[in-house]
């Protein structure tokens, strides 16, 4: 998410370090980072009890959630209306919380994709009414036109915290995040990275409650 990134360079102006990015499918650049080969992972890393685990994890960089977004045929469509989408076709990113949502939920029709552009496309093409995915990428891509013909549901599925996860072996570099996002916090660059990419919401801001 490009949020991460600006977020991840700004830190490394305040402390006075550099990154350097790779990209890749969540799945194996998870499991790079879980056996030390990489530094640390961005890309949307809900922090769970299993994480803690397995990686160090940063501070929390977002409050987010997890959101359905549904044709615009289904405008005004709230969260307690989700029973009547379960037997309706749904697309979802492999290996995520949504994908792990749909499951355990029991919808009927799911289709797996890599990675949310993919999805988002899948959608765009007509080849499913709804689909699940962390609620600020969905703003920030219906803010920008990428999602066509979709309405989002208000209510958050899962409500999550986001962090950075670094290996294990690194927690000087947990560290190092740490102290410079709460330097970011403090002098206001956290603010205006949080406004050009997800304009005046208040649900991932980090000081919501």
């Amino acid at each position: 998410m490009g949020f991460e990134i600006d977020l991840m360079n700004a830190i490394a102006r305040e402390m006075e370090v550099s990154f350097e990015y790779q990209e890749g499918p969540y799945n194996v650049i998870y499991a790079r980072t879980q056996n030390g080969e990489l530094d640390a992972l961005l890309g949307g890393n809900v922090i769970t009890s299993d994480r803690h685990k397995d990686f160090l994890v940063s501070d929390r960089i977002l409050s987010s959630g997890w959101c359905m977004a549904v044709h615009e045929i289904y405008d005004g469509m709230a969260a307690e209306d989700l029973e009547s989408m379960k037997s309706k076709q749904i697309c979802v990113e492999k290996n995520t919380v949504g994908h792990r949502y749909t499951r355990s939920m029991r919808f009927q029709r799911i289709t797996d994709f890599e990675n949310v552009p993919q999805m988002i496309e899948a959608f765009n093409d007509g080849q499913c009414v709804s689909m699940i995915a962390d609620c600020l990428n969905f703003e920030h891509y219906l803010k920008d036109g990428t999602i066509q013909n979709a309405v989002l549901i208000p209510e958050p599925l899962l409500k999550t915290q986001v962090g950075v996860l670094v290996a294990g072996n690194e927690p000087q570099l947990r560290d190092l995040v740490n102290t410079g996002l709460e330097k970011c916090r403090e002098d206001g660059t956290y603010d205006q990275i949080y406004r050009k990419w997800f304009g005046s919401s208040a649900i991932g801001h980090p000081l919501e409650k």
